[in-house]
Formats: C-alpha cells, structure tokens, sequence
C-alpha cells in the first residue's frame, strides 16, 4: 500500500471502502429508528459516511481512508466478541474479549489516531472537507476514550476489589 496523499484508490481499496459505505450505510439504517446508537455514535456514522462519499466522488484519498478504517475498526472485533459471548451467557469469555477491546481501542485511537489526524490536519494536500470531517470523527473519539477509560477503570475497579476481599482476612 503506497503512503503516498491523495492518490487514485486500487481496486481492493475501492471494494473495500463500498463494503465498509455499504455497512455503515447498513447499520445507520437499521440502528438509528430503533434507539441503539447514542449521539456520538450517529455523528459518527454520518461523518464516516460523508468521508466514504466524498472518497468514492473524488475517486482518491485511497491512503487516508483505509488507515481511517484500520485504526478506527480494528477494535471492533472485540467488542463483537464480547457481546456475543454476553449473549451466549459466556461472563467470563466476555470480560476477555471486553479487555481485548479496551486494549486495542486505547492503543488505536489514544496513541496512533492522533498522529494520522495530525498528519491529514497539518498537510497542504488534505482538503477543507476532509479536515472538518475527520476532526469531528476525531473529537468523536476523544469522547469515546474518555468513557472506554471510564468503565474500563470501574471495571478494573471491581476485579481488584473483589480479589482483595476475598484475599484479605
């Protein structure tokens, strides 16, 4: 994959943004009237939206977009995990693939993400649209940092205090 800004997708890159488009486009459709995306969710669903768009018209960005896509979804995967094991009533499973999710998503957006953003916000290449879009995708992701360390503190908690209590005389 070339690193080189604003350059023409290939074929893969292509298919792989319209099934990411499709899904996205999917998953707002079918989410949103029933109440199962909060604000930040939709805002992001609607801003990924509009960058996959404004890709797939300007027929470029082929870089930015499938870094986008690899540093903002591959904690998703986890987080599938622990809900379906949740669902199968599997708690334990569920907690690993939860801490599997914190991981990777803190790991992603906290430490990677800032420096691709900074890279798309700082280059004369990038576009005004794709800086308002990613910079709202971005402050998006502030938010979800904040509450991934939240519950993931609160739950560390609870693991912690339990075993200290059964632990201590």
């Amino acid at each position: 994959m070339s690193m080189e800004k604003n350059r023409t997708f290939n074929f893969l890159e292509d298919l792989t943004l319209r099934i990411s488009f499709t899904y996205f486009l999917f998953d707002s459709i079918m989410s949103i009237p029933k109440g199962l995306l909060d604000r930040e969710m939709i805002i992001h669903h609607v801003f990924a939206l509009g960058i996959a768009i404004y890709g797939l018209y300007l027929g470029n960005m082929g870089f930015e977009i499938m870094m986008g896509l690899f540093l903002g979804e591959s904690s998703n995967p986890f987080l599938v995990m622990k809900n379906n094991f949740t669902y199968l009533g599997r708690p334990n499973d569920s907690n690993t693939a939860g801490y599997g999710f914190m991981s990777t998503f803190l790991i992603m957006r906290g430490i990677f993400v800032p420096f691709f953003m900074w890279g798309i916000q700082m280059s004369s290449e990038s576009s005004l649209i794709m800086k308002i879009y990613t910079g709202v995708i971005w402050w998006v992701s502030l938010i979800w940092i904040w509450k991934v360390t939240n519950l993931g503190t609160k739950e560390l908690a609870k693991v912690i205090f339990f075993d200290y209590r059964i632990a201590s005389p």
